[in-house]
């Protein structure tokens, strides 16, 4: 049986902001990554703690984590990883119905 530790951050934890690609059902979607920013404050112990549990249950979940501190926030090869990603997220969703073609076959 899980700790209660565990279990209670698989119900209260939160991202903050998870990409998701929609499936065959309306209103069914398949989380693909989250990320989480880590700003100053993931230095102090108690949000490191925090943060372990986080990787931890994305590990034992299957979930991709992309981790973001702030020099990640800025321009670089004239893109913020922002925009990196909503670039990244756009293509691979074009992909995707041969991407899940390609699986299923």
């Amino acid at each position: 049986m899980a700790a209660p530790g565990r279990l209670g951050l698989a119900f209260k934890a939160h991202f903050d902001f998870v990409v998701h690609v929609p499936l065959a059902d309306r209103h069914a979607t398949r989380a693909l990554f989250a990320v989480e920013f880590d700003g100053p404050g993931h230095n102090e112990p108690r949000a490191m703690a925090r943060d372990v549990r986080k990787n931890r249950l994305c590990l034992a979940s299957g979930l991709q984590l992309v981790r973001v501190d702030s020099t990640y926030l800025y321009e670089r090869d004239r893109l913020s990883l922002i925009e990196w990603l909503a670039t990244l997220f756009a293509a691979y969703r074009r992909r995707m119905p041969e991407l899940l073609a390609g699986r299923d076959a």
